[in-house]
């Protein structure tokens, strides 16, 4: 993937992180989220969603949407 550099784009990038990454390099990003951020504070649910976890696809449209 090229450099992103405009704001926003990791909201645009996130529902596919997994997909260009692998399942195993996604699973140590969330290893490491919990681990530096067990309250998700930075970030919440831009990359890592807690949502897409649960198999929802749909929940960066829902935070774009507002709701």
């Amino acid at each position: 993937m090229p450099p992103q550099g405009e704001h926003g784009t990791g909201r645009n990038v996130a529902p596919y992180v997994e997909m260009e990454w692998g399942t195993k390099a996604y699973e140590l990003m969330w290893e490491l989220k919990e681990l530096f951020d067990p309250d998700y504070v930075l970030n919440p649910g831009v990359i890592l969603n807690k949502a897409r976890r649960g198999g929802r696809q749909s929940c960066w449209l829902a935070q774009l949407r507002g709701a």
